[in-house]
């Protein structure tokens, strides 16, 4: 009779036949066919193999997961079974794991006979004879190919319904959005950009960025700053904070701002360019309309006080600094009251606009015409000689003295007096200069009305004028 000594692998018990004697024998016989009924139905693939890596046990499973039989692979070398597969070094390492005794787990690729290659997942343990003794060891696959091929499935159609969710997100924004490679060739735009640029996906595909959009520095009329090339060289996402001129296909401009992002591949270099622009055109208006209005009189359009002032400041400072003249004018309207009183304000508006033109038409394209208040008006003639300030001052004179028009069927006449002051090195700053202008001008009131006079130098206190023939 026989006996089956247990040959140990974790908590499983392999037997191993030996003869043994009556109902021990039996048992034992029970013993091991209930565990290779297990082994044969555990829906897994079992393989042991013994010291030198040759097969002793190959359940239907492997067959079916290998494509050997069990009649084919028990006795032959496992590296002969797979030796399209194995080099010499693979088998080196295979004998080596096997007489180790070292668990394994792992998950690779193998190809069965017919040339399929399936995913096997494998966990491998030493097996010990019931002395303990390593004997080999035993392997169970996992044919893991079809969930790995559902769960890629799985993720390409996932994927595939991010790009579709991205690409209906991108085509639903305002802003443009432009896409390129490592080599700044164009991928992609979104309907905005196609909109913004005035020109389609076809025109551009492929195409480097810098051949389709080029940006202007608005203020110095050279080309903006390459954000993009910043972005490549150091992979960080740059900001353009000030709105720049983008130059379209049809000759037109508008004023843009972008955020360039570069796309980063697992090693941390540069695969590509995320460019977004922002069309701020209607922004950049409404601030333009915004400070002329703050800085320009409702009614006649011309600089307000606050306007005036500052570019006083400005022609005073450049005039001392270069040592070249300059001269300004306070004017002052005769006879407004009374249009005010006898027609109403949108009469005595009528005029102040009427002024405001006559000023505008006198003097240089240059010079900076403003209403201070009221019936005040003042003129700064920058980089301008008295002999061209005294010349411009009586032809405004004369376009003022006198100012007819008619207002609902009644004929009105105004006057003007003008007060002139050269920029001289006795003024201590703009408002001196200013209040030379404004007393010359009040003395042409007090000598007459519809005069031009000039202040001459200080002197002390005084501050003398004279007539301009």
């Amino acid at each position: 009779m026989r006996s089956y000594p247990l040959i140990s692998f974790g908590s499983m018990r392999v037997v191993k036949p030996h003869r043994v004697h009556g109902a021990e024998n039996e048992r034992s016989e029970a013993s091991a066919r209930d565990l290779a009924q297990a082994l044969e139905q555990s829906g897994e693939a079992v393989i042991v193999k013994d010291l030198n890596a040759v097969v002793t046990y190959w359940n239907r499973e492997a067959a079916s997961l290998y494509g050997f039989s069990a009649e084919k692979a028990i006795g032959q070398p496992l590296s002969k079974l797979h030796a399209a597969e194995l080099s010499e070094a693979d088998c080196a390492c295979l004998l080596e794991r096997v007489r180790a005794g070292r668990p394994t787990s792992s998950t690779t690729e193998r190809r069965k006979k017919s040339g399929e290659i399936v995913r096997v997942t494998l966990k491998t343990a030493p097996l010990l004879d019931e002395q303990g003794v390593l004997v080999g060891e035993i392997t169970i696959a996992r044919d893991v190919t079809a969930p790995v091929n559902e769960a890629r499935r799985c993720a390409e159609e996932k994927l595939a319904e991010e790009r579709e969710r991205l690409r209906i997100t991108l085509q639903s924004i305002d802003d443009a959005v432009i896409t390129t490679d490592a080599q700044t060739h164009i991928t992609y735009i979104n309907a905005a950009a196609e909109s913004l640029l005035g020109l389609d996906m076809k025109a551009v595909e492929g195409r480097r960025v810098d051949q389709v959009i080029h940006l202007v520095d608005p203020q110095s009329s050279k080309a903006a700053a390459n954000l993009i090339g910043q972005s490549a060289l150091h992979g960080t996402v740059f900001r353009r904070e000030r709105a720049c001129l983008l130059h379209r296909t049809d000759g037109t401009v508008c004023h843009v701002t972008d955020v360039v992002s570069p796309v980063l591949d697992t090693m941390g270099l540069v695969s590509g360019m995320v460019i977004v622009f922002r069309d701020v055109t209607l922004d950049v208006d409404r601030t333009r309309d915004l400070q002329h209005r703050a800085m320009h009189d409702p009614l006649t359009g011309l600089s307000n006080r606050a306007e005036f002032e500052q570019r006083l400041r400005a022609v005073f400072g450049k005039a001392r600094q270069l040592d070249h003249p300059a001269a300004v004018m306070a004017i002052d309207l005769d006879r407004l009251k009374a249009v005010n009183d006898e027609a109403g304000h949108a009469a005595g508006d009528a005029v102040l606009c009427k002024v405001a033109a006559a000023c505008r038409l006198t003097v240089r394209s240059s010079d900076i015409v403003a209403r201070l208040g009221g019936d005040e008006f003042a003129i700064i003639l920058d980089n301008c000689a008295e002999d061209r300030a005294k010349h411009i001052g009586q032809q405004l004179l004369r376009a003022l003295n006198p100012l007819e028009f008619e207002w609902k069927g009644s004929r009105y006449s105004t006057g003007a007096s003008i007060g002139l002051a050269m920029n001289t090195m006795d003024m201590s700053d703009e408002n001196a200069w200013l209040e030379s202008a404004d007393k010359a001008c009040y003395d042409a009131k007090r000598q007459g009305r519809g005069r031009l006079r000039i202040a001459t130098r200080m002197q002390g206190d005084e501050l003398p004028t004279k007539d301009v023939d």
